[in-house]
């Protein structure tokens, strides 16, 4: 057994206990992660609407989308032992691309979680392992951005105002 520190927003700091070799309890773990993230960018969102309503001129509903994905997110939102895998993959190959702007979301993550990851080894003053930084990442929390495209930004959106109609009653 796996137990690795963790941050969720809102609550301190906490002890996650992950069953490796177990694919329900990182599914269920998952499904955890993309509701969480979904709850926090609509709070994203929302504070972006707020803003848009106190600037002068139109708004145009992408660009509050954008920088809700922009604004930064309080989480990285993947499970340990993904990440470990996404972000070891990304420090063997030693790549960067000059294109960052033009990345999908999907592999973006990675770039930024091993850009962290590289930069609390180098801060430490002992020698870190791989997975000791990458824990510390992750339970640090604060991603730059939230890692998904305008098209599933608009789905939660969608999805999170449908669910909260029902809940209300409210259909207008």
């Amino acid at each position: 057994m796996v137990v690795l520190p963790v941050k969720t927003v809102g609550l301190p700091l906490f002890m996650y206990m992950l069953v490796v070799n177990n694919e329900v309890n990182i599914l269920s773990k998952a499904m955890e992660y993309t509701q969480e993230r979904d709850r926090d960018f609509m709070a994203a969102y929302r504070r972006e609407m707020r803003r848009a309503w106190e600037e002068p001129g139109e708004v145009d509903a992408r660009e509050l989308l954008r920088r809700a994905i922009e604004g930064g997110a309080p989480a990285f939102y993947v499970e340990f032992e993904y990440a470990r895998r996404g972000v070891s993959a990304r420090l063997r190959r030693r790549l960067r691309s000059r294109h960052r702007d033009l990345m999908r979301p999907k592999r973006l993550i990675w770039e930024d979680l091993a850009d962290r990851v590289e930069w609390e080894m180098r801060r430490s003053r002992v020698t870190l392992r791989l997975a000791d930084a990458l824990a510390r990442v992750l339970a640090d929390g604060g991603a730059p951005r939230f890692y998904i495209s305008c098209r599933t930004a608009r789905r939660i959106v969608e999805r999170m105002r449908n669910e909260s109609q029902r809940e209300t009653g409210n259909y207008e």
